[in-house]
């Protein structure tokens, strides 16, 4: 078992640079055309080491209800699926900064709750989701209009497709122009913004 296996096993977060190709992990046996694992050396297994790169990283370690959690910035596939574990309803909280910047935790801490136990200061006062597997709750904390809000949501695509189905329902609260647990699918939201996909240009 090579030791990039081992690692990527205790480190599901970790991954590899793209210049790490199969051939430098595998023995191409020429004659039977067999490929064998390496059994690396502590000197080989450093210089492999050194080509992993951490994608994301624990923002901050909490303890709620003498339970401990942790908040991910950033987060991969592998902690998304992690800290769904955490809750009891499979679900997931965060926050998408102006910048791409994502936060998550688990979905039974609330997000005016959050920043009573971290050490960090999540900026919550921004684009706020919450996602159980059956739907989206998002949340525009009357800083939104309904437009805006579902112009941020279409723009958060890739991100948001990462963390949830996007095919799901999408239910809107507490937006600044009074509209309140509004629902949408995906198609809808796209035919009610007319989002114009060919531009960078957007609401906000």
């Amino acid at each position: 078992m090579s030791f990039l296996y081992i690692m990527q096993k205790k480190t599901p977060g970790w991954d590899t640079y793209d210049d790490l190709y199969l051939s430098d992990l595998k023995h191409n046996n020429s004659e039977n055309n067999e490929e064998k694992d390496y059994d690396y050396n502590e000197e080989e297994q450093e210089k492999y080491s050194k080509r992993l790169i951490k994608k994301s990283e624990i923002a901050d370690g909490i303890d709620v209800d003498n339970e401990y959690y942790e908040v991910y910035e950033n987060p991969t596939n592998d902690e998304i699926v992690e800290t769904k574990k955490q809750d009891g309803y499979n679900s997931i909280r965060g926050v998408i900064l102006n910048n791409g910047t994502v936060y998550t935790w688990p979905g039974h801490i609330l997000h005016k709750d959050i920043n009573k136990f971290t050490n960090i200061n999540i900026d919550v006062d921004q684009f706020r989701f919450a996602y159980d597997g059956g739907n989206w709750i998002i949340d525009a904390h009357k800083k939104y209009s309904l437009e805006e809000v579902i112009d941020l949501t279409l723009k958060y695509e890739s991100i948001l497709q990462n963390i949830g189905d996007i095919n799901k329902i999408f239910e809107f609260y507490w937006c600044s122009d009074g509209n309140n647990r509004e629902i949408f699918n995906w198609k809808e939201m796209k035919e009610f913004i007319k989002y114009d996909f060919d531009s960078e240009e957007g609401i906000i």
